[in-house]
């Protein structure tokens, strides 16, 4: 096989990266602030076809407030109630009572996060179009907006729209099963006035509404990881095509001379400066692609701390309590449990996944580096490959929050 080495050439770039992004994960942005999450504050939000920024931040907070006052009133005045009423014993009723408070305030605390944060993540965007953008500039190949790069980048815009129609449908689980579960409460007491009717309604369509919609930020953090993958995708397969081009540097081939007559002469199916500039271009790209999973690691740190740590807790206490409606026979209960339940697991499981791929593209960057000849290279270039390789060996990057414990899928199952 003829391997060549592409020589660069001007390309006309269709669409800005900015563009790109936004094209790709316009249904998350917008069904992120429909969920009064508020992802990010930008200026040309009209433009982009989004709800203007004064909108989305107004809509975010009344929704935060609204949420907060149900659940305030629902913990004082229903939640003792009910809780006697089910005639639970000790151990059932702390399950029970660890799993509430902590989907209460784990819940309250990340969305008040991402309404304080707004303008930072809006600081975050910017950095991330800024980073992308030299990692465009990099090297032809590496141009995210190019058509080239449409396999990596345009699955993405596929894969959340797939995400977003489950999500669609397990909302609408989430907001029925509710509403039986309440008809039951409802019915466990004799008479309730008006007023505690009406705030159990309240309580139950806006947590439901609200809590339904909690797997869009597992999806806005996959967003940013899955482009991170991407990228270091792109750097593994150049890295990888300069390893199998160097190895079939021996293959010559017999080019005859006019000159010489029959003589053969022994040609190199390569360019030395050529290679060098391309593996350039890689480790300017790796770093590039490293500064931005660091600015991620930085940015989503306390949130990525309170959504693992959070979720442990509530899945070890709602398993309890799954084994105790399935035992009292309460199969609305039950429904209602394993339907909360599903989208901590999915969510920690999803982040973990995102972590651990993203583990592995670096991994295979290292494998590659590892089988670069350096003998024909210049020598500030061995220098340079060798620090890389010597670095992703003995400390490869990775997200650990508050650097407890490090995000992979060995995290979920330990």
């Amino acid at each position: 096989m003829d391997f060549q080495i592409s020589i660069e050439k001007p390309g006309i770039r269709r669409v800005s990266v900015e563009d790109k992004l936004l094209q790709i994960g316009k249904p998350l942005l917008n069904a992120l602030c429909l969920a009064g999450y508020h992802p990010l504050l930008k200026a040309k939000w009209g433009k982009a076809g989004f709800v203007r920024p004064g909108i989305a931040l107004f809509w975010a907070i009344f929704n935060f407030v609204l949420l907060l006052v149900t659940e305030v009133l629902y913990c004082i005045y229903i939640y003792s109630a009910i809780i006697e009423k089910q005639d639970m014993g000790f151990t059932e009723n702390f399950a029970y009572s660890l799993m509430t408070y902590s989907v209460l305030t784990s819940f309250v605390v990340l969305k008040g996060l991402t309404i304080y944060k707004y303008k930072q993540n809006g600081k975050f965007w910017e950095q991330n179009v800024h980073l992308l953008e030299e990692f465009s500039e990099a090297g032809p190949q590496f141009d995210v907006s190019s058509e080239q790069q449409n396999d990596y980048f345009g699955r993405m815009g596929h894969e959340i729209r797939r995400s977003l129609i489950f999500g669609t449908i397990y909302i609408i689980y989430c907001m029925t099963v509710g509403v039986i579960r309440n008809k039951m409460v409802e019915d466990s007491f004799n008479a309730l006035p008006g007023a505690y009717d009406f705030l159990i309604y309240t309580d139950s369509i806006v947590w439901n509404l609200n809590f339904s919609m909690y797997f869009l930020f597992g999806l806005f953090l996959g967003f940013y990881l899955k482009i991170y993958i991407a990228c270091l995708r792109v750097i593994a397969m150049e890295v990888e095509k300069l390893v199998i081009i160097q190895n079939a540097k021996d293959k010559l081939t017999l080019v005859q001379n006019l000159d010489l007559g029959r003589t053969p002469i022994l040609k190199p199916q390569y360019n030395r400066e050529q290679m060098a500039e391309q593996l350039e271009q890689c480790l300017k790209a790796y770093l590039i692609t490293e500064d931005l999973v660091l600015c991620f690691s930085r940015h989503f740190d306390t949130e990525l701390f309170l959504i693992f740590v959070s979720s442990f807790f509530i899945i070890f206490a709602r398993t309890f309590v799954i084994l105790y409606a399935f035992l009292r026979c309460s199969p609305a209960e039950l429904m209602f449990m394993v339907g909360k339940i599903v989208v901590y697991i999915w969510q920690i499981y999803y982040i973990a996944a995102l972590c651990s791929q993203l583990d592995q593209e670096v991994k295979g960057i290292q494998f590659f580096l590892h089988r670069i000849e350096l003998r024909d290279l210049p020598t500030y270039l061995q220098t340079k490959i060798q620090m890389l390789g010597v670095r992703l060996a003995t400390e490869p990057h990775g997200i650990s929050p508050r650097e407890f414990f490090k995000l992979d899928r060995r995290l979920v199952t330990t």
